[in-house]
């Protein structure tokens, strides 16, 4: 049921921390409701368990921006009071000299305390994969010159069926009766060879029964890798993924705590009402995006330490929503000369107002043509959208900005290049 207004009301405090911290959100200053998705995941990780089949990689969807992050440190927080969990970024290994997995296997070794030097099965298991892993490509070339190198080869494509076995036993012995559960973070981030080999090196070498592997990513960005990896085989990304991960959620934060934080965050930061509601009809429109939410809300705290009230105040805060939430569109605009940017703008507008169904295809294409490489911004509903309101507050439409463009004063310029603190 949804609480009424004093109950869900957010202190000064509240909203500060959530804003300005710079950091994956933690339970104390979760302000979305993202408690009740980390239960959630919490509950089928002891599930798993507690019925002694611990076993099946866990995958979390969520677009770029929704949060990913601060759900898996949640729930790794909450789980590290049960299990042994370890912590991969994975985008700090890409394009790097260090093979992706081995930097996988060494963080599950640091967490576990073991040294190099200890003897130990999981150093063996470690040293082992790390040999086949740089030696594959040079055995493979080297196999048809010679019947030693072919033999190696062999002897390695021989190992591949003990990898897992021998991973199982390693890390049953280190793990002393435990369980452990590694989080991987931003894999959707990283180049798309690498997103390939985690994800086969985690599904074929390391899916053991004493270890969950709970990765977050951007489903389409992923399915869209694995398509275009495995191109020859038509729509494969969904399989691949159901394959690696036999347990799959995806998560969206509660929108009435979304746009609660939101409304309190612009009334807390604007005492001016009137240019807090035009505010807040804006992110009305705006895409859901809890990541892009706290960029927005961070500067414009910092401008609203400016504010003065007046109605150039509020046409630089529009411009830092334009700014961060259409990042191409505003780059675009910015290149361009006044009279064009404004040309563009109007008849952005004038294409949102008539119904789609009123032109005729090529009434169509003949309006995009006239703006070479911006025809992506009218096919942008959202866009449209915000550009039609805000096109009534910057006045664009009056006689007055052709004679100030005439008299070099460059309104939209002076909007555009007036935005502190970006």
């Amino acid at each position: 049921m949804h609480q009424v207004a004093s109950e869900r009301k957010y202190s000064r405090a509240e909203l500060l921390a959530y804003v300005l911290q710079d950091k994956p959100v933690a339970a104390a200053q979760d302000r979305l409701g993202g408690s009740a998705v980390v239960q959630t995941m919490t509950d089928i990780v002891t599930l798993l368990d507690r019925e002694d089949v611990f076993s099946g990689n866990i995958a979390i969807f969520a677009p770029w921006g929704a949060g990913k992050t601060s759900i898996l440190s949640m729930v790794s927080a909450r789980l590290g009071e049960r299990f042994v969990t370890a912590w991969f970024d994975s985008w700090q290994y890409d394009n790097k000299p260090v093979n992706m997995a081995i930097g996988l296997l060494r963080k599950i070794q640091a967490v576990l305390g073991i040294k190099d030097d200890d003897g130990s099965p999981f150093t063996m298991y470690l040293r082992a994969f790390m040999k086949m892993s740089s030696s594959a490509a040079t055995l493979m070339a080297a196999a048809a010159e010679s019947d030693a190198a072919m033999a190696a080869y062999c002897g390695w494509i021989d190992q591949i069926d003990s990898f897992r076995q021998r991973f199982g036993e390693a890390l049953k012995s280190a793990l002393g009766g435990r369980r452990m559960v590694v989080f991987v973070d931003d894999l959707d981030r990283c180049t798309p060879h690498n997103v390939i080999f985690l994800l086969e090196t985690i599904k074929n070498f390391l899916s053991v029964d004493s270890i969950v592997f709970m990765v977050a990513m951007d489903k389409e960005v992923v399915k869209e890798t694995i398509d275009n990896y495995y191109r020859y085989r038509r729509n494969f990304g969904n399989l691949y993924l159901e394959k690696v991960f036999p347990y799959e959620f995806s998560f969206r934060y509660d929108e009435h705590r979304y746009h609660d934080l939101i409304d309190d965050a612009l009334t807390e930061f604007f005492p001016n009402k009137e240019h807090a509601d035009k505010l807040k009809d804006t992110f009305k429109i705006l895409p859901y995006n809890p990541r892009r939410l706290k960029a927005i809300l961070k500067k414009l705290f910092f401008q609203a330490q400016y504010y003065r009230g007046t109605t150039d105040d509020y046409e630089r805060f529009l411009t830092i929503v334009l700014a961060t939430y259409f990042p191409d569109f505003f780059d675009a605009l910015c290149s361009l000369d006044e009279r064009t940017a404004l040309n563009l703008i109007q008849a952005l507008v004038i294409f949102r107002e008539l119904s789609e169904g009123l032109f005729r295809p090529e009434d169509r294409e003949q309006q995009i043509s006239k703006y070479p490489g911006m025809a992506k911004f009218f096919n942008d509903d959202t866009l449209l959208d915000v550009i039609k309101l805000m096109d009534g507050y910057w006045r664009f439409r009056e006689p007055g900005w052709s004679l100030r463009i005439r008299q070099n004063e460059r309104p939209l310029r002076k909007i555009l290049t007036s935005i502190a603190l970006e």
